[in-house]
């Protein structure tokens, strides 16, 4: 049989994030400062940690998760069995919590609205001001979790998550004749979006591993670099975290808006799920 590819599936799995990822990624890279702030400003003199909080990545990643809350809530209305009920509230708990985590707490932008320096986007960081090969690990809110000693170990569970959800289980799934595996069971489309993510990855930490290296060696011989490195010099994980955002948004919608709850058909019925029309 004819495989014929899904071109609006193709948009939303694989066009729409690698769009908002590169085009994210070459404003970062530009070596157009303006372009540069915008998704990931520094601001002296907040302190440097929470600079990358404020610009588009950030911020993306923040509304991302705010629409998974709401999503999933919509979910846990909408369901009638009491199972997916739970699991819908679990989940959108879950993930509130990883929203606040990653604003901590709103602790940058009470920091931000209470500093009584002037704070300007767009004016010149230079290397006496900041640094950027002397960067530490931030420690974040005092009541942060994944900023505490945890942020290898937040990682790696994402990481398999992902693998196990997003890779694993679509491909599985038209093997198995459980209805709610079968419901609960992401796009196979999915798969390209983590294709697409750790490909992007890899090329955004080489661009800054050679920035890096080149802002490294100018200094070495005693330069005052004329350019900046960005302040997500120890950060750029971010942008592959934003597409796993992202990749999370679209399939809780899927399951929420266009799939059939279970309890909400037929018992005899079988569950709509992975590589039907609504997947």
């Amino acid at each position: 049989m004819n495989w014929k590819p899904d071109w609006s599936k193709l948009v939303i799995y694989l066009v729409i994030p690698v769009a908002l990822t590169g085009g994210m990624a070459a404003m970062y890279f530009s070596g157009d400062p303006a372009a540069q702030r915008l998704v990931a400003p520094k601001l002296p003199p907040l302190d440097s940690h929470s600079w990358r909080e404020f610009g588009l990545l950030e911020n993306g990643q923040a509304l991302l998760l705010a629409a998974m809350v709401a999503t999933l809530a919509a979910g846990a209305r909408r369901a009638r069995e009491r199972r997916v009920r739970a699991g819908f509230v679990l989940a959108a708990l879950f993930t509130l919590f990883i929203l606040l985590e990653e604003i901590d707490y709103g602790k940058h932008w009470r920091d931000y609205a209470v500093c009584e320096e002037s704070i300007e986007w767009f004016r010149p960081v230079p290397h006496g001001e900041w640094n950027p090969l002397e960067e530490k690990r931030a420690q974040g809110a005092s009541f942060t979790v994944h900023h505490h000693h945890l942020t290898t170990e937040f990682k790696l569970g994402g990481d398999l998550l992902l693998i196990a959800l997003f890779v694993v289980l679509p491909l599985a799934a038209p093997r198995v004749r459980n209805r709610w595996v079968r419901w609960a069971a992401p796009s196979r489309y999915a798969v390209l979006t983590v294709i697409a993510m750790l490909l992007t990855s890899q090329a955004v930490h080489a661009a800054g591993r050679s920035l890096r290296h080149r802002y490294r060696v100018e200094v070495r011989r005693g330069e005052v670099p004329q350019w900046e490195l960005g302040s997500l010099v120890n950060n750029l994980s971010e942008f592959r975290e934003f597409n796993a955002y992202y990749l999370y948004a679209v399939y809780f919608a899927v399951l929420v808006f266009r799939r059939r709850l279970p309890g909400a058909a037929d018992a005899n019925e079988p569950a709509r799920g992975a590589g039907s029309r609504g997947d």
